[in-house]
């Protein structure tokens, strides 16, 4: 712009965006016994939410990819279980452990119009939130040792040209499971602290 500064717009925006609506329930018990060395605590939840905010693809004729719209609904629902446990407690030392464990189920459970891809997810209703996007692999052609990958979701014919298979929903980055264990050891003052956390 014969050097002169110019701008443009790195996104258009949406007069009708509002915010994201929740609606929890939650639902816990607690319990501390041998005077509170032992407690434990129990929820279960389910959390709904509605419009959900997502980048909506737009046609490129408007000179933007996407645009941030309210659209969707969600359902997270699972079960957290905490137990905090003093083993030891003496005058000059006390050892605490605390375990958690969680179970969370996500299910996309209204997503109009569209299934956005982003990278290796695809967001659909009905699946997980973080459902991966991809072309399956079928094992190997005995034959000449080519690898192979099912044609589509149906998994009746395979093929060895990658690119020639379809790209299905399969399985989820979400966790089934996850937690930790930390155990706190304490001397005169001086404190020791080990974590430990896992996914399956």
């Amino acid at each position: 712009y014969n050097s002169i500064p110019g701008s443009i717009p790195g996104n258009v925006g949406n007069l009708e965006l509002g915010w994201e609506l929740n609606k929890p329930l939650n639902i816990g018990i607690d319990i501390s016994i041998l005077k509170s060395r032992l407690n434990i605590s129990a929820d279960w939840y389910n959390r709904k939410s509605k419009d959900l905010l997502l980048n909506v693809p737009l046609s490129a004729t408007t000179g933007f990819a996407t645009q941030p719209q309210n659209i969707g609904e969600m359902e997270n629902k699972g079960v957290e279980l905490t137990i905090i446990a003093t083993p030891v407690r003496s005058k000059d030392f006390t050892w605490t452990l605390n375990f958690n464990f969680a179970h969370n189920k996500n299910k996309v459970l209204s997503l109009p119009d569209h299934n956005p891809i982003i990278g290796t997810f695809i967001i659909k209703e009905g699946l997980d939130v973080q459902s991966f996007y991809t072309r399956v692999y079928a094992g190997v052609d005995p034959a000449n040792g080519d690898p192979l990958w099912y044609l589509d979701s149906t998994r009746t014919k395979t093929t060895n040209v990658y690119s020639s298979a379809q790209r299905v929903p399969y399985g989820s980055a979400s966790p089934k499971y996850f937690g930790g264990l930390t155990n706190t050891l304490t001397y005169k003052g001086f404190s020791l602290e080990l974590q430990f956390n896992y996914q399956y």
